[in-house]
């Protein structure tokens, strides 16, 4: 979702009503229902709505604007952060990247697999393509996944931020 912005009557561009198009006096209204990531980052559930002072009325203010709905998705999106959380504490690895079998250094009928830990160590493996078409994203779901080079050619892990040999 972008926002749009009008001209003033003095001529600055401000953000407009996304409701009525009013310019001027338009605030976003945050979701006031967050949502904590597996990296432990708190969000706003849905979009920020940019609304003049009566649209923001007119929808019931706050409760109108995000309700039941954002509340019941909130939920259900923390659910899923929280089910993630668990399964790397038991240490398996879930997929941050993939590149497929174009890349220089991906075998012929495989594709490469970047998977983070919960202490944010990557290892790269490569599955057969058609593994990565059934299986999920962790790396415990991938029995037969043979450790790679990486899309650079070079095998390292990185934890922590450091790269090494």
């Amino acid at each position: 979702m972008g926002y749009s912005y009008g001209r003033s009557e003095n001529g600055r561009w401000l953000l407009s009503c996304d409701n009525c198009g009013a310019v001027g006096e338009v605030r976003k209204r945050t979701c006031p229902y967050k949502v904590t990531t597996t990296e432990g980052h708190a969000l706003p559930y849905c979009p920020a709505p940019a609304l003049c002072g009566p649209c923001f009325a007119k929808y019931g203010g706050t409760r109108g604007v995000h309700g039941a709905e954002c509340a019941k998705g909130a939920a259900a999106s923390q659910a899923r952060y929280d089910e993630e959380r668990a399964r790397l504490a038991t240490g398996d690895s879930r997929v941050r990247g993939a590149w497929g079998e174009w890349q220089k250094y991906v075998p012929a009928g495989r594709v490469g697999l970047l998977f983070r830990n919960q202490d944010g160590r990557e290892r790269h493996y490569t599955v057969t393509a058609e593994e990565y078409d059934t299986h999920g994203p962790w790396l415990s779901e991938y029995p037969d996944a043979q450790p790679w080079c990486g899309p650079d050619g070079t095998m390292f892990e990185i934890s922590s931020g450091h790269a090494s040999a």
